[in-house]
């Protein structure tokens, strides 16, 4: 069982609608506090869905029993140390997560081929509902002005502690640290 937790749907939801570029500045405080609540919300959710007991949730002896089939993707730009190590955190906090395992690793696409990113740049205008109605030349110089202020915050990962996945050019190459079969360190 897999779900995904898209940070965007919840941001669209807080705010009312799409937001343009301005929104993902760094030095916009009301945006960064609302980016921060709703990837909160998402997270929390997540965690929520990954601990439902079984439908028969007793495992004979009275207890419940947690699900260990499922897999939340915390669909989220994620793009510094500091939230990485949040949501890290998060899902692993010993008071917080007693007895519930989860497994954590990230997945970080480097993208610098210029073909491939103006493809997804125009996939994302036409299935985006934050530029559902846009004119396409607004919604690229604003996609273009919000990649910015991601590359103005962006730190890669670097710490070989973390079970991560770096996709280069959408799998030219991958690198994988920390990952065993189907285990995250």
């Amino acid at each position: 069982d897999c779900k995904v937790f898209n940070v965007g749907k919840y941001r669209r939801h807080a705010a009312e609608g799409a937001c343009d570029a301005n929104f993902f500045d760094t030095k916009n405080s009301a945006a960064s506090n609302l980016r921060e609540k709703v990837a909160s919300l998402a997270l929390e959710d997540m965690l929520k869905w990954l601990d439902e007991p079984f439908e028969n949730d007793a495992n004979g002896n009275g207890a419940p029993s947690f699900r260990k089939d499922r897999v939340g993707i915390f669909d989220a730009t994620n793009s510094t140390k500091a939230r990485r190590d949040w949501v890290l955190r998060e899902c692993t906090d010993v008071v917080k997560r007693a007895g519930k395992t989860t497994g954590v690793v990230f997945v970080e696409s480097i993208c610098d081929d210029e073909e491939l990113l103006r493809e997804n740049y125009r996939t994302k205008m036409s299935n985006s509902p934050d530029y559902k109605d846009v004119d396409p030349e607004k919604a690229m110089a604003d996609l273009l002005d919000r990649v910015k202020k991601y590359e103005e915050a962006y730190e890669t990962i670097d710490d070989d502690s973390k079970s991560y996945i770096k996709i280069f050019n959408l799998s030219s190459k991958i690198l994988v640290n920390h990952i065993y079969g189907r285990m995250a360190k």
